[in-house]
């Protein structure tokens, strides 16, 4: 037995086994955010000719980005199972232990200590369950799959020139690109790995590069401006802002590896507000270690340099450089670090293995090693049931994270389209304590009393958002409807005109102000 272990058949089998103990319990979640979206509403995925579409009409490709493999793969799931969701979980659990076996034979040929642990880490760590528990996010682990092929012939062919293995890696490259466009940041590995596996030869062989660079400045390009033709995604923050987001964002990630613990969909958004110069020293950490790293390097010792360039690089499209959907509810999220954490996994084994090496007491630190994979295969099971259905989701990490704003703001709205209008005035009323001064949440709030048939706690939160701001429209506007409800047709008219002047192009309230004026009218001919 032990032998068989010992055998890359064994240790396949046994990485493949833990993926699937990992993230076994997500076969038995649903559909949360954003698969509405992409799988049950998707028109494309209902009919023959929507592969077509997939490929051929990209505005009408949901979310807005140019993604078609991944669509691609959903519109083949559909004609298999429908809209049952286990289906799509399996596949995504498959698709990370292809990726983990990938992973494991590209650093055995990069000759990475530990290559095999490395790959199990990336495995099964519970910062990979969103990516793989979330069906939506099949675009992390498809990505990942053409990018981890793309990785490995590449360097094969940098071994042996084989020009099928080239063909093969810019092609693989295109599919990654058309998974995910966050794969841009590959030519830049390759140029890292390049560098590190061969110094001496770098200005002779970068020039292999190129070639994915040009490709995917192209395709990453055309995806952006898809995306801008749908929506323009702009959050307002300045290069300062910026940088401090991107260096508070890159020391996230190491502390979230290496304590696994409160792991959520959505974190709570840094407050750019609140940034002082103080906080240049996370952006400025990272060029200092970098510095420090580079100067190992010169000394002999570029791995632990390559792995926090790699880490860098992988990261870097989701740092806030580059404005993109997600950052109006969070900065960070586990599946921007899908790729990126291979190489903080690998310096987590290299160090490791330090401390093997000179305590000397192998059977132990297997015994410790085998204990860690166990704990974090069952963290990452636990985490799965989160993702049982969005409610779940949303009360997890509300529990983890209740300065969660934005989150519980959504979870209001949903459990108020839901009827459940009892649980929207809990949630709105906690929001509420925490950030007095948001409107919109006032708003729903009022509505919702007036809905339950309490004007009087409803005209309280409307009084309350023109404290907060007296030029607000529909604060006017709703009061206007309070009084016209309960008979007071001066106070309202005179409301429904203050909203007017403040927006002149409210065609609801120019009608109410027309009706109102009518009614007036007839009371006082019909006023003895």
């Amino acid at each position: 037995m032990r032998a068989l272990f010992r055998s890359p058949t064994g240790l396949g089998a046994l990485l493949v086994a833990l993926v699937i103990l990992a993230y076994l319990p997500s076969i038995f979640c649903g559909f949360i955010w954003d698969d509405d979206v992409g799988i049950i509403n998707n028109e494309n995925l209902r009919t023959l000719d929507g592969l077509g579409r997939i490929w051929s009409d990209p505005s009408k490709t949901p979310q807005g980005h140019y993604w078609p493999m991944v669509y691609t793969t959903f519109w083949l799931e559909y004609r298999l199972w429908g809209l049952n969701p286990a289906g799509y979980h399996v596949v995504n659990i498959l698709l990370q232990a292809i990726n983990s076996l990938f992973l494991w034979r590209l650093l055995l040929r990069l000759e990475v200590p530990g290559a095999w642990f490395v790959a199990a880490l990336f495995g099964v760590h519970p910062i990979q369950v969103e990516s793989v528990a979330w069906i939506i996010e099949r675009k992390n682990l498809l990505c990942g799959f053409f990018s981890l092929s793309t990785v490995l012939l590449f360097m094969m062919f940098m071994a042996k020139k084989s020009w099928t293995a080239y063909i093969g890696a810019i092609v693989l490259f295109v599919f990654a690109m058309l998974s995910k466009s966050s794969a841009f940041s590959l030519p830049f590995v390759l140029i890292i790995l390049v560098g590190w596996r061969y110094p001496k030869e770098f200005l002779k062989r970068y020039c292999w590069t190129l070639p994915f660079l040009a490709i995917g400045t192209v395709i990453a390009w055309w995806d952006v401006s898809l995306v801008q033709k749908k929506e323009v995604i702009e959050h307002g923050l300045s290069w300062f802002d910026r940088l401090v987001i991107s260096g508070k964002a890159f020391w996230f990630y190491p502390f979230k590896i290496l304590i696994p613990a409160n792991f959520v969909a959505v974190y709570p958004k840094w407050e750019v507000e609140s940034f002082s110069k103080i906080d240049l020293v996370w952006p400025i950490s990272v060029t200092l270690v970098g510095m420090l790293l580079l100067a190992l390097a010169w000394k002999g010792r570029p791995g632990v340099l390559t792995a926090y360039a790699l880490y860098a690089v992988l990261l870097a499209p989701t740092v806030g450089f580059v404005d993109f959907g997600f950052m109006a509810l969070s900065f960070v999220a586990d599946r921007f670090v899908y790729l990126a954490c291979i190489p903080l996994f690998a310096l987590v084994v290299g160090g490791m293995r330090m401390v093997i090496q000179q305590s000397g007491n192998r059977g132990f630190w297997q015994i410790v090693i085998g204990g860690l994979l166990g704990v974090l295969v069952l963290f990452s099971a636990i985490q799965c049931r989160v993702y049982k259905n969005q409610e779940t989701l949303v009360r997890h990490n509300l529990k983890k994270y209740p300065e969660a704003w934005i989150v519980r703001y959504n979870f209001a709205i949903d459990l108020a389209s839901l009827e459940r209008y009892d649980e929207a005035v809990e949630q709105y009323e906690k929001l509420i304590l925490s950030k007095p001064d948001f409107i919109d949440a006032r708003n729903n709030l009022g509505t919702l009393w007036v809905r339950l048939g309490q004007p009087e706690k409803a005209e309280k939160q409307f009084l309350e958002i023109l404290r907060i701001d007296p030029d607000n429209a529909r604060a006017y506007q709703n009061l206007g409807v309070l009084q016209a409800r309960r008979g007071d047709f001066q106070a309202a008219l005179q409301n429904y005109r203050r909203s007017l002047a403040i927006d002149p192009g409210n065609e609801s309230v120019k009608e109410a102000i027309s009706g109102l004026t009518r009614r007036l009218e007839l009371n006082e001919k019909n006023s003895p």
